[in-house]
């Protein structure tokens, strides 16, 4: 049976509780000292900056900006729930309380969704892998940069300050989780 016939089907849903989130990160910058510094036409090391901006998008969007791998620890699982980082591409594992493995033909992955096909009721712990790339996201993490290293975004008008519509902020709210 395809799991994506009717993930809904159970009667007696099972809330999704999540309780720890570990990540790794092991994947390079979505961008580069070398192109930082080419939009902000220095010779300045801005690896520390762009380490910052990245950090605040990831935490912001709940965008895996970078390769990493998280491990998710739920108290329960319902039978179609979210991962915490999204950008996921390919489950490694998931484990049962007693650490065993849950065969790959109990869940599927679509998208950023996990699909089981019976909920847990306990301890599960979920192991992927998430990387998402987008040349939008790139242009905000560079404006981000560009905005930190020399105070650019902001326009300024009489006594109050105003966001501009190209701003790295304005450019990374379609990925924000609200």
């Amino acid at each position: 049976m395809n799991l994506m016939q009717n993930p809904l089907r159970s009667p007696d849903r099972v809330e999704t509780y999540l309780t720890v989130v570990n990540k790794t990160i092991t994947g390079a910058p979505v961008v580069t000292n070398a192109m930082a510094q080419e939009w902000a036409k220095t010779s300045e090391n801005l690896t520390s900056l762009i380490d910052y901006v990245t950090d605040y998008a990831e935490q912001e969007t709940s965008l895996a900006l970078r390769e990493q791998t998280v491990i998710a620890v739920y108290l329960s699982c319902g039978m179609v729930f979210d991962l915490p980082i999204r950008g996921a591409l390919a489950i490694t594992n998931i484990k049962d309380e007693n650490g065993n493995n849950i065969e790959t033909t109990e869940y599927e992955l679509v998208g950023n969704t996990v699909l089981l096909r019976e909920p847990r009721l306990k301890k599960t712990t979920v192991t992927y892998t998430a990387h998402y790339q987008s040349s939008m996201v790139e242009l905000a993490i560079l404006k981000l940069t560009l905005s930190h290293f020399e105070d650019r975004q902001d326009n300024v008008i009489g006594s109050s300050a105003q966001e501009m519509k190209n701003s790295s902020k304005a450019i990374l709210r379609p990925f924000m989780r609200y």
